[in-house]
Parts: structure tokens; sequence; C-alpha cells
């Protein structure tokens, strides 16, 4: 009897430490490829393209319609030292040339980022509207 009540107690302590420790692990930004995971992140409005690529931190943002409005995105940041709401900390855009623009920002893990694209503007919240999408929040 004791040694099951024992048993149990830790079964139930690896499980609550389990629990515990996954959700307390911030989210990472994971997209497949042909070769395997990478923590690679796109953004797709049907116009355009927004990547966060993991290896150098840097985004690119790709118009992909030649209808004259091209492509904006944005990154915005929360922070968990100081959870203030999300702040936009940098802008990138492409349109109008053959190339994709590209925009290096280092992506920590000190709190979370969230992608915004848009057709025709700049994205100024987090928010999906008609012509802007969103990604899920995401860390290093």
């Amino acid at each position: 009897m004791l040694g099951s009540k024992l048993a149990r107690a830790v079964a139930v302590a690896a499980t609550a430490a389990t629990v515990l420790s996954a959700s307390a692990y911030p989210a990472v930004a994971l997209e497949e490829d042909g070769v395997g995971v990478l923590g690679n992140k796109t953004l797709d409005i049907g116009s355009g393209t927004m990547t966060f690529i993991d290896d150098g931190d840097v985004f690119k943002i790709c118009d992909t319609v030649k209808d004259g409005e091209g492509v904006y995105g944005a990154l915005f940041y929360n922070s968990y030292v100081k959870p203030n709401g999300w702040d936009r900390v940098m802008k990138v855009a492409d349109g109008g040339d053959a190339s994709c623009g590209k925009q290096p920002h280092n992506v920590g893990n000190g709190g979370q980022y969230i992608m915004a694209l848009c057709s025709g503007r700049y994205p100024t919240s987090i928010l999906n509207t008609p012509d802007c999408r969103v990604t899920g929040s995401f860390n290093e």
C-alpha cells in the first residue's frame, strides 16, 4: 500500500513537472522543408510572401503579383520583461523590381514576435484585416 502511494505520488510529480516545463517554454517558429524541420516561418497573402530565415535572423519579403500595390511587412514584439503591448520593431517592403527585399533583425527569446504582411500599405497592428495577415507568435 505504501509502495503504490509512493509510486502514484512520483507519477503525479513527474507529470506536473512535464506540463510546467512544456508550458513555460516559449513557442518556436518551425516550418517543414524537403530536408527536415527548420526554424523558419513564412506568411503568404497571395500577392506576396514574408519569410523569417532563422539562420542569420533575416526577414525576406517578395512581391509575387505585378499589380502596382507592392507588399509591406512588419515585425511586432512583446517583451516578457515589460509586457506593455505589441511594438512595431521593424519594417520591410518589396515591389516594382525583380528581386525580393531583405531586412535583418535579431530575434531573441526575451519575448514574442508576430510578423504582419499587407498589400499596398505597412501593417499598423497585429490584427488580421482584409488586406493584411499575421502569423502566430514566435521567438528563437
